[in-house]
């Protein structure tokens, strides 16, 4: 899966209606609403402010709003150009200036295609890697060890308690997980195992 490197912005006229679309990072569903807010208060002259977003790997989290366009002419054609180019942790914001001209349900369709199309062909992407968080527990004599084969794997620590062991939490790059599973079971002789969450 790919995930957008950035924002990017497209612009699309059909029959005097002007549809600005706009895409960007998105690392949870929290963040949907005050992005199509936001978005409103830029575009207060607008028409609608339809959008589309898909978060999560496997088990992702999708959803898409027409914004009082005839449902499935506009938030769904931009879901499904998402899907279709394999993207995740998006949004695409769709602005539209009504031209005086109604445009039918088959030319709402095509203008809101075209401007989702039009940005995704614009958004430069990079390769999605989902996290994992995990537990664990362990004995002051292998934490830093146990700390240094974390960093060489690209996970962090998120929180850290100290008492008769050290309780931590981390997270890693899903693909590293065997290599953390065979770093900790060397360590400890395989006595100790993370719990992933």
């Amino acid at each position: 899966m790919k995930r957008p490197a950035g924002p990017a912005e497209f612009e699309y006229e059909e029959r005097r209606s002007r549809f600005i679309a706009c895409l960007r990072p998105l690392e949870s569903p929290a963040e949907v609403r005050e992005i199509v807010s936001q978005t409103r208060r830029q575009h207060p002259g607008s028409r609608h402010v339809v959008h589309a977003f898909v978060v999560g790997g496997q088990g992702e989290v999708r959803g898409s709003s027409d914004d009082g366009e005839p449902s499935g002419t506009a938030g769904r054609p931009a879901l499904e150009l998402i899907r279709g180019r394999d993207l995740t942790q998006v949004i695409i914001t769709v602005v539209r200036y009504f031209g005086g001209i109604k445009l039918g349900t088959g030319g709402l369709v095509r203008a809101y295609s075209a401007a989702a199309r039009g940005v995704l062909d614009l958004a430069a992407t990079e390769d999605f890697i989902p996290f994992r968080d995990f537990t664990l527990r362990l004995p002051y004599a292998l934490y830093r060890g146990f700390l240094r084969n974390l960093a060489a794997l690209g996970g962090q620590v998120l929180s850290e308690t100290f008492d008769q062991e050290v309780a931590l939490s981390g997270r890693l790059p899903s693909n590293r997980i065997p290599g953390l599973e065979q770093a900790l079971a060397n360590l400890t002789s395989g006595r100790i195992e993370a719990r992933w969450l």
